[in-house]
């Protein structure tokens, strides 16, 4: 027997070390016990539900524009104010993602002709009280579209704005004492 392991041992130590090597490269990748089709990253969970890479996403989109809405500047390029005045955008989007999940699970629902309302609302002229088109444009061209916000992001970030003062009214309600 030792002398046919001598014999083949060339052939037999390549064939030893392509399993090994095979066997390292499999067990060893960062990618193992990671289920590989679907790709999904653990982003943490809300009430027990895993959170959603697009969920998150639309987070973050509504927190970085709730901030320009605000003070006029995007908060990934003007970080020295946005820590001034006490903004985390990773608080921001977790907070939006909760109080998100809140209106679907109270059924709160601002409706398109809401959103339109909000939308005349704030590119109304105040000197005329007509809605500017061009204004709305320009705010989407000139501002939103750099930031990579779509007008169906701009419209979804009201809506849910909407939907946030309808669920703090709701909640916020006093009660009467009989």
């Amino acid at each position: 027997m030792i002398g046919t392991l001598r014999r083949h041992s060339q052939w037999l130590w390549g064939i030893i070390i392509m399993v090994v090597i095979v066997t390292f490269v499999v067990f060893f990748s960062p990618n193992v016990g990671q289920d590989r089709g679907r790709g999904e990253v653990d982003y943490g969970t809300i009430y027990g539900q895993p959170i959603k890479r697009d969920a998150l996403a639309q987070a973050y989109a509504d927190a970085r524009l709730g901030y320009f809405l605000s003070t006029g500047q995007w908060p990934d390029r003007d970080e020295q104010r946005s820590r001034m005045f006490g903004f985390n955008l990773e608080a921001e989007a977790r907070q939006r993602l909760l109080l998100n999940h809140h209106l679907k699970e109270q059924g709160i629902d601002a409706g398109e002709a809401a959103v339109a309302q909000e939308i005349k609302n704030i590119f109304t002229e105040q000197q005329t009280g007509a809605f500017s088109l061009q204004r709305y444009d320009s705010m989407l061209k000139q501002h939103f579209a750099p930031a990579g916000i779509s007008e169906a992001i701009f419209e979804r970030f009201l809506k849910n704005e909407l939907g946030r003062q309808q669920l703090a009214r709701t909640f916020g309600l006093s009660g009467k004492l009989i």
